[in-house]
């Protein structure tokens, strides 16, 4: 999908992001409120550029740029919903992540969880939030198996995926969480995650 085959008149509540990037999302809850012309704007704008150069996420080079359009999906209470990512080494989640407060980073925080949905002292690129209590999934084991079986084989990668009314919806797997820059505290903890990684069944 190009950007010149929307038809915003027809469009009710969506999500608009691009194939070859990361950040590129723009969400429509309320046509009425929606800025249209600024959506146009950004979607252009990153139909244009070429992630790669930004990430040296070499994945990104050759990638045709495309519009994907989604359905705008809301937990039981009308609630954005919560991104529970697991990081996984060959078929072995290690924790999750959930963040809050995503749409202003100034505010934005991310709690880690074990399998046990037990609060991990350790903190990726944003603050814990222990003021949020985040209840555990009615379906979490359900989460945790298929991120074992979408992540077996491949030595290190973020599994995403969502819940409502206890339904799973796949969100995306990434190998680079966060380009290979985010901040690990403490740096223990960094050195643990990376000991996780087994290399030597990979094929050169």
């Amino acid at each position: 999908m190009a950007i010149d085959d929307l038809d915003f008149s027809k469009l009710l509540q969506l999500v608009l992001k691009c194939n070859h990037d990361s950040g590129s999302v723009v969400i429509c809850k309320d046509k009425t409120k929606f800025d249209f012309k600024e959506a146009r704007r950004k979607l252009n704008r990153c139909l244009k550029r070429n992630y790669y150069y930004l990430s040296r996420e070499w994945p990104y080079k050759n990638v045709k740029p495309k519009i994907v359009c989604e359905k705008y999906l809301l937990d039981n209470e009308n609630l954005e919903l919560n991104d529970y990512r697991f990081l996984c080494c060959d078929g072995n989640p290690k924790f999750i992540m959930v963040d809050f407060n995503t749409t202003d980073k100034t505010k934005k925080r991310r709690n880690l969880y074990d399998l046990e949905w037990n609060l991990l002292g350790a903190e990726i690129s944003y603050p814990r939030e222990l003021g949020i209590k985040c209840p555990k999934p009615n379906n979490l084991e359900k989460m945790i198996n298929l991120s074992k079986r979408l992540s077996k084989g491949i030595p290190h990668v973020r599994v995403d995926l969502y819940s409502i009314k206890d339904k799973i919806y796949f969100g995306e797997m990434t190998f680079y969480h966060q380009s290979g820059t985010a901040k690990i505290n403490p740096k223990e903890f960094e050195i643990e995650m990376g000991n996780w990684i087994e290399l030597s069944k990979t094929k050169k």
